[in-house]
């Protein structure tokens, strides 16, 4: 269970496109995003509701917006029995540091690509990142 096995996330992704709770929050989501792991990148493609996963992208690869970690942190996070708190939710690793969303915003918290993209579907993109960890 780990972002570095491209065989272990497209399978999660295909179990989490089945789960009700994403289906009812993707049904009109159409988004491509970046899943960055250490080394290990893949675009999500979201199609209301239908979710393909391309390993190791090449510029080709279009994506609307980023969202990266360190290895560490994406296996402390997938790993539900860490103790530290900000790493039971996408979000706490967000705003706590260990991952970031990156890019053209200078401030604190700062987003790569289409941001007005990301926040208008932040509920799927949270359901997608929180099923990863449950799956």
């Amino acid at each position: 269970m780990s972002l570095s096995d491209p065989g272990w996330v497209e399978k999660t992704s295909r179990t989490i496109q089945t789960d009700p709770e994403f289906s009812l929050e993707a049904r009109q989501a159409v988004f491509n995003f970046l899943l960055e792991s250490g080394d290990h990148r893949y675009v999500v493609s979201f199609d209301r509701g239908q979710i393909a996963v391309r390993p190791n992208p090449t510029a080709a690869d279009a994506w609307d917006f980023a969202v990266r970690g360190t290895a560490d942190s994406w296996n402390r996070y997938l790993d539900k029995s860490d103790p530290d708190a900000e790493y039971r939710d996408v979000f706490g690793m967000w705003l706590q540091g260990p991952m970031s969303v990156t890019g053209d915003i200078k401030s604190r918290i700062v987003l790569e690509g289409d941001y007005r993209k990301l926040f208008a579907n932040l509920q799927p993109l949270y359901v997608y990142l929180s099923k990863l960890q449950t799956v």
